[in-house]
């Protein structure tokens, strides 16, 4: 006998578990259970399938855990804490990935597949336009290698230099159905003005991608349009910019090219983005400034 069935064997209207104040009972969690079980059973999960959990101590976790474990399948809990690259290298994940964008394809959702272009991948890139196509997916996304958290520290192992970026690029053949997203000339966009990020400490850093370079306040502290009238933030938006690219400023209506690497290789909020063709004047990629690189992501 499992936990799944144990459940069968209490009075409905008995409490199982209470989460933040709020009691459920078995009766309640039986019916929990079985609506999972019978989603699964629509999606073609079957006895002896590995079911992958990736949920925080939650009332959610309890029905999930039992619902799979009742219909034979085999549990494979994942730490929501744990690192992304820690996540994606788990056993079964690419598998588990591909079957939730057939479905989500199935049910005609648009799927985009992103990956980030690093030394390790660029090799290998047209496979991931192909994988795009074979799995009829709208569009496939080639994200730029930013210089925060552990990128950052193993930048000399996974970047690459301007012109072996763009020779990835294009040297791509990417299938009529299927549309190209990046942000390399002509397509290098200031992106400042259109996003309002903040961390999970509650820190206001507008772009994600700026969150280790800006810190417009905390809204435990103050409201988010306080934040929003940061000086430095305003002046982000502004495109308050030293140069701008003509053919991406065509393409993106905006001007400088990306914030966070222009100020990563500059030290400068102002500066033209480095990643841009047209701005980049021989400078390596591969090789972080002494200061980014003292300071502790």
């Amino acid at each position: 006998m499992n936990l799944a069935q144990l459940i069968e064997q209490h009075p409905a209207d008995q409490v199982a578990l209470i989460s933040q104040g709020r009691p459920t009972t078995y009766g309640e969690l039986r019916a929990e259970v079985e609506a999972f079980r019978r989603g699964l059973l629509g999606l073609g999960v079957a006895a002896g399938d590995r079911v992958a959990l990736l949920c925080g101590n939650s009332p959610s976790f309890v029905t999930s855990y039992l619902a799979v474990l009742g219909m034979g399948a085999v549990v494979v809990p994942l730490n929501p804490a744990s690192p992304g690259p820690e996540l994606t290298g788990q056993i079964g994940s690419y598998d588990a990935a591909i079957a939730g964008i057939r479905h989500a394809r199935a049910a005609g959702l648009k799927v985009t597949i992103l990956g980030i272009l690093s030394a390790k991948n660029a090799p290998h890139l047209q496979r991931y336009v192909d994988l795009a196509k074979q799995l009829d997916c709208d569009q496939v996304g080639v994200l730029r290698l930013y210089p925060l958290g552990r990128a950052r520290k193993n930048w000399a192992e996974l970047s690459l230099t301007l012109p072996e970026m763009m020779a990835a690029l294009d040297s791509l053949k990417v299938p009529p159905s299927v549309q190209l997203m990046q942000s390399w000339h002509p397509k290098d966009g200031n992106c400042c003005w259109q996003t309002a990020a903040v961390t999970p400490q509650g820190d206001s850093v507008g772009c994600p991608y700026m969150r280790e370079y800006v810190n417009y306040g905390n809204i435990t502290e103050r409201s988010l349009l306080e934040t929003w009238d940061h000086p430095l933030y305003r002046q982000l938006r502004a495109n308050d910019v030293e140069d701008s690219c003509p053919d991406c400023s065509t393409t993106q209506g905006t001007h400088g090219g990306c914030r966070s690497t222009a100020y990563a290789f500059t030290g400068r909020f102002t500066a033209p983005d480095p990643y841009c063709s047209h701005h980049n004047k021989g400078e390596d990629l591969r090789v972080l400034p002494q200061w980014l690189l003292r300071e502790s992501p």
